[in-house]
This record gives structure tokens, C-alpha cells and sequence, in this order.
């Protein structure tokens, strides 16, 4: 059996005491700025200036 050893980047929130739901709440609130700023650009579903 090889063990390979793990790096530290990989996942360093596992570490953190609330890296984990601290991480969730960033990718949703990235998504969410992304999903208004498309929206607002009316690249995404109705709104933007022109309509």
C-alpha cells in the first residue's frame, strides 16, 4: 500500500474551527453577487436597464 502524503492547500478550512461553514458561506454569497450582477446586466432572466 502507498501512502501518499496530503498538502496542507488541499483543504486548509478542515483546520479551522469554522473554516468549513465559513467557506459554504463565501461560495454561496459569490454565487449570489454573481447571479445579481448578471441579473442586474439583464445577461440573466428579466431586468437591466432596457427592460
Amino acid at each position: 500500500m502507498v501512502h501518499h502524503e496530503s498538502s496542507p492547500y488541499n483543504m486548509p478550512e478542515l483546520n479551522w474551527y469554522h473554516g468549513y461553514p465559513l467557506v459554504w458561506c463565501l461560495m454561496l454569497a459569490s454565487s449570489i453577487g454573481l447571479l445579481a450582477y448578471y441579473r442586474r446586466k439583464g445577461w440573466l432572466g428579466k431586468g437591466g436597464d432596457d427592460g
